[in-house]
């Protein structure tokens, strides 16, 4: 059997954490357990939004290649506009609001980012899969 390379563009990365993580990290274990050569093109995690994080994942995937990219995160811009932290997490998912402001958050981030939020991060994973042989 010949090994392929195999280029995974993901969002979520070790130590992203939570469900959005599993399916791409074991997906590209097995890759490799079966000789391939997975590739992951993903963002750094100093300018990820990641609602979890868990940095014990990041030992389970030590040995396969990763490419990181910086990130425009609008996420991050209504954390600080919200919180005063942009290091807070967000929630991804509706959650029973209160304030007009959040309902005008609310309404802006599911009409206006599309496809979704991490539309930001789309420029410099493409300029990057450009380059990643």
């Amino acid at each position: 059997m010949n090994k392929l390379n195999i280029l995974i563009i993901t969002y979520y990365w070790p130590p992203s954490g939570g469900s959005g993580v599993q399916r791409w990290m074991f997906f590209a274990k097995y890759l490799k357990q079966f000789g391939h050569n997975p590739i992951i093109l993903t963002v750094d995690p100093k300018y990820a939004s990641y609602n979890l994080i868990d940095n014990s994942l990041i030992d389970q995937v030590k040995d396969i290649e990763a490419h990181k990219t910086a990130s425009f995160e609008i996420l991050k811009l209504y954390s600080i506009f919200k919180s005063g932290n942009k290091n807070r997490a967000i929630p991804q998912s509706y959650i029973p609001t209160q304030s007009i402001f959040d309902k005008i958050a609310l309404f802006i981030r599911l009409n206006f980012f599309i496809p979704d939020s991490r539309i930001g991060w789309n420029y410099f994973a493409f300029k990057k899969a450009k380059k990643t042989n």
